[in-house]
């Protein structure tokens, strides 16, 4: 992972192939179609996007709350240790195909 930023309750991940140099990730396949499945497999919305740098580089995945959320879907989502550990199993199956 290059960069995690956000802002309110919206976050961003970039993956890069060296997070010293912050080189751009030549992903295999189509990443980003492989994080929004999974992803909604395990009940987290993801918006993954790919070549953002030049039309084939670049890969990232913004997750978010459903933009309609009750006070106990904001309260699952202040769980920031169980999103985190759900976007970790994630990311480990992306990357292992």
């Amino acid at each position: 992972m290059g960069d995690i930023r956000g802002m309110g309750l919206m976050t961003g991940v970039e993956f890069v192939a060296s997070r010293e140099h912050k080189t751009s990730l030549a992903a295999p396949g189509d990443i980003a179609a492989q994080f929004k499945a999974i992803g909604l497999k395990r009940e987290m919305l993801l918006y993954p996007g790919a070549g953002t740098i030049d039309g084939q580089l670049g890969n990232h995945v913004m997750f978010a709350p459903a933009f309609v959320s009750t006070d106990a879907d904001i309260s699952d989502i202040s769980d920031i240790s169980d999103i985190a550990g759900r976007f970790a199993e994630i990311v480990a199956m992306v990357f292992s195909r």
